[in-house]
C-alpha cells in the first residue's frame, strides 16, 4: 500500500475525487464496483482514508472556528446555562427578553442540529464536556 500524504488527501478532496483505491487491491471488478457508485453520487475512500479524512476535516473546522466544536454563540451559551438550571422555554424567554420561539427554535433547535444532538438535555451535556458551560 502506497502512502498518500495529509496533504494530499485534502488536496483530492477539495478538488472533488470521488473515488480513491489502493493500487495494491484494484481488480477488475473493485474497479467497476467503485465507478458505478461514484456515478452514482456516492464516494469510494478505504476506510483508513475515511478516518484520515475526517480527521482533517476536524482540525481545519477547528482551526476556522477557533474552538473545534464549531461557532457556538453567546446566546446560546447564556440559553443552555439556564436549560442547566431547571429553566423551561418561556422562564428563559422571560429573563432574557426573547418570545419563547426564538428561544425555542433560533437558539435551542439551532445548536442541537448545528451539533447532531438528540435532544436539550444531550446539548447541556455536550456543552459541559466541550466546557462551554
Amino acid at each position: 500500500m502506497s502512502r498518500l500524504q495529509d496533504h494530499q488527501l485534502a488536496l483530492a478532496a477539495q478538488r472533488g475525487a470521488a473515488g480513491i483505491m489502493w493500487r495494491a487491491s484494484v481488480d477488475s471488478d473493485r474497479l467497476v464496483r467503485m465507478i458505478q457508485t461514484v456515478a452514482t453520487g456516492d464516494g469510494h475512500l478505504p476506510p483508513d482514508l475515511q478516518e484520515r479524512l475526517l480527521h482533517l476535516i476536524g482540525q481545519l473546522h477547528g482551526e476556522e472556528q477557533g474552538l473545534g466544536i464549531g461557532r457556538v454563540t453567546e446566546r446560546e451559551i447564556e440559553v443552555l446555562q439556564l436549560v442547566a438550571e431547571g429553566y423551561d422555554t418561556p422562564e428563559i424567554a422571560l429573563k432574557l427578553s426573547f418570545s419563547e420561539r426564538t428561544i425555542k427554535h433560533a437558539v435551542l433547535h439551532a445548536f442541537i442540529t448545528r451539533h447532531h444532538l438528540r435532544n436539550r438535555s444531550h446539548a447541556v451535556a455536550f456543552a459541559l464536556r466541550k466546557g462551554l458551560i
